[in-house]
């Protein structure tokens, strides 16, 4: 079993930090554990992290991947601002709500930025389908209830009550103390 956590390269928040504590504490703890840059291109990997997140990795080149096993035996932690962005179709899938409002803030702005295009048409087509579907309320049920998704993280009162109100998988506490 190997627990690959999906994080956005050279992104450094508090999010982010978050992501890569996780990974440390997994590690110190004898667990096969690995960073996903997801859609990182250079082969340089220890020009993908953030200078401050450095001193989570013992071993850059074993413990970052740019690619991750799809096998229902591993683990891939995803963080809200990436659900429904990485597709997979057999690894267990763990939504870590890091923030319920950045999930949909950060839906909101892809769709926003999808809708114009340089054919008048298809604009047409993408401010009716956007006024018709209401995204991202339309698109949750697809990409929060995948048949893969194992459980979902939270670290506040605030998702707890998103997931509940939803009727996610398998809600699990896991603070921003680690």
């Amino acid at each position: 079993m190997s627990i690959y956590i999906a994080c956005p390269p050279l992104f450094a928040t508090g999010g982010t930090e978050l992501l890569h504590q996780l990974h440390q504490k997994l590690k110190q703890r004898g667990i096969d554990s690995y960073i996903y840059y997801y859609d990182a291109i250079q082969s340089n990997k220890e020009d993908l992290i953030a200078e401050r997140f450095k001193k989570y990795f013992v071993n850059f080149e074993k413990e970052i991947v740019l690619d991750f096993a799809d096998t229902k035996d591993h683990f891939l932690i995803l963080p809200e601002t990436l659900i429904g962005k990485i597709k997979s179709s057999e690894i267990k899938l763990c939504h870590w709500w890091l923030s319920v409002d950045n999930f949909f803030k950060d839906k909101w702005l892809l769709k926003q930025n999808l809708i114009f295009s340089n054919d008048p048409i298809q604009n047409l087509k993408n401010f009716f389908k956007k006024i018709i579907n209401r995204f991202p309320y339309n698109t949750l049920n697809e990409m929060l209830n995948q048949e893969n998704v194992y459980c979902n993280f939270y670290q506040s009162h605030y998702a707890l009550q998103f997931i509940k109100k939803l009727g996610l998988k398998n809600p699990l506490p896991l603070s921003d103390f680690i």
